[in-house]
């Protein structure tokens, strides 16, 4: 028979972090609040342990003193887990029962290592000793960092990512499939599917989206249907990859044959489809055996490289109109006015990631690790020298009201550390990633007193019509916004590339 382990919360927090983990060493969990029914279910079901969260004290304390005064279950061991430094101080009471208390922090670790936590609980009250097999894991846990932070603390924080199927969460859920594949951690692929089966029917149709809308940004949190299809054989995660497949079959082009970014933006491509559609379009194609999809992909960025590169610089605008008559098109050339940083991030992110499905030897293969190699080159003559990282409009470093922006940094890094890795870029080329990691850490992450980490100065949103205009002052007067998704999922990901290099 399972052991039992007694939750008494405030916050769901404990509930979840315990949760994960608590089938690795079969126990059994009770939950229940701070009140008075602490003592009789502590009577009824006689746990291993009680693990009591302290939010407000007097509640908390109370439930402590009503725990020790009843001799029949005042030696099962407790422990505390706190919020803040503060509130462990001034606690007669912990030391008078020979509870250890914990923060957040501590208790997390804790728990990565909860497989061996029967062995860690003494009838002298709680201790976590330290063997050399929870020495090893830990050490394991800590060389994952920050990627394993920053998914634990968005997993909490977020049971479900969206309430409709966009590109924002399919960006996180995306960066958790790494993680997943890094590690091995099954936590990272059960959250993903559990996110994914909100939207996904059983015949394969997607809750809130229409494929009518002829939206690539629809098709970005596809990629994760394959893993899903892959390791589960469910029919509907193929049928649910046909119907953005479908879209793809049917969206409307330009001459060329370059997908319009929105079916509301006709004749626009933009630098952030690719990334939105090309590693879905590639990925499908390698899985079900469809080689036409390489030609077209490699098409895509062949198109929005030729009309957005500059030859002067080698960075890439925003967008460019075919029509040449939208607001922020240039009449001449059709092309927006100004570098922004993300647009160029998510073109490096597709590239890298486009090219872990085309084929070798593919004829189109050897253009796509040029353009790369292109893009990367311009991206490391604006990283700004100071911090490593890259500014919101990226080669406008010292003009007044831009600033060094989050996600973008997050992607480039991604990219170059990635494109590294995987041999399409010189070795020497890392020291741009490293430059820029280290400032990401140190400009753009912070640690909260619970200890979970955050992404700061992400822009929130940008984009090109008849209100986004795509000059200089546009692009510095959207908000700037914390743990957006679109810099959590990419720090996630240059997290995981750059953590074994570092």
């Amino acid at each position: 028979m399972s052991e039992a382990i007694l939750l008494v919360i405030d916050t769901l927090d404990v509930l979840y972090l315990f949760s994960r983990y608590a089938d690795e060493c079969d126990l059994r969990i009770s939950t229940t609040s701070v009140d008075d029914k602490v003592c009789a279910l502590a009577h009824s079901i006689k746990p291993k342990a009680i693990i009591l969260e302290i939010q407000g004290k007097s509640d908390s304390l109370k439930v402590l003193r009503d725990l020790k005064a009843q001799e029949d279950i005042r030696d099962i061991p407790v422990i505390i887990v706190c919020d803040r430094e503060t509130d462990l101080i001034d606690l007669p009471e912990v030391a008078a029962y020979l509870c250890q208390p914990v923060l957040y922090r501590d208790f997390i670790g804790v728990l990565a290592q909860i497989h061996v936590l029967p062995t860690l609980i003494t009838q002298q009250g709680t201790h976590f000793m330290q063997s050399e097999s929870v020495s090893q894991h830990a050490a394991a846990v800590q060389q994952s960092g920050w990627a394993v932070r920053m998914a634990g603390a968005v997993m909490a924080r977020q049971p479900r990512l969206s309430i409709d199927w966009r590109y924002e969460a399919g960006v996180v859920l995306t960066a958790l499939i790494h993680l997943w594949q890094k590690t091995g951690d099954d936590q990272y692929i059960d959250y993903v599917k559990a996110n994914v089966d909100a939207f996904v029917e059983a015949d394969g149709s997607i809750r809130t989206y229409a494929i009518e809308e002829y939206n690539l940004d629809q098709i970005d949190e596809g990629k994760v249907l394959f893993p899903l299809y892959k390791r589960t054989g469910d029919e509907r995660y193929k049928l649910a990859a046909d119907l953005l497949r479908k879209q793809l079959e049917q969206h409307p082009r330009t001459s060329a044959g370059g997908f319009w970014h929105k079916l509301i933006y006709p004749h626009q491509m933009w630098l952030d489809g690719i990334y939105m559609a090309a590693p879905f379009y590639a990925e499908f194609g390698q899985i079900f055996d469809e080689p036409a999809a390489y030609d077209d992909v490699a098409l895509q960025i062949s198109l929005i490289d030729e009309h957005t590169r500059d030859a002067e610089t080698g960075l890439l605008y925003h967008g460019w109109d075919e029509s040449k008559s939208h607001l922020w098109a240039d009449p001449r050339t059709g092309r927006s006015s100004s570098f922004w940083g993300r647009a160029i991030g998510w073109y490096a992110m597709a590239l890298v990631d486009v090219l872990d499905y085309l084929p070798e030897g593919h004829p189109e293969q050897g253009k796509v690790i040029a353009i790369l190699e292109k893009t990367v080159a311009a991206l490391a003559s604006v990283q700004d020298t100071a911090t490593g990282v890259w500014y919101q409009v990226i080669d406008q470093g010292g003009r007044e009201g831009n600033y060094l922006e989050a996600s973008a940094s997050c992607m480039i890094v991604y990219a170059v550390a990635k494109g590294v890795r995987k041999g399409y870029l010189g070795n020497n080329t890392l020291d741009i990633a490293k430059k820029g990691y280290a400032g990401i850490l140190s400009e753009f992450i912070s640690v909260d007193d619970r200890n979970r980490p955050h992404v700061n100065k992400i822009c929130s949103v940008a984009g090109l019509d008849q209100n986004r205009n795509g000059s200089f002052d546009y692009y510095i007067s959207e908000k700037i916004v914390t743990d957006d998704y679109k810099g959590i999922g990419p720090f996630i990901m240059a997290s995981i590339e750059m953590e074994s290099k570092m």
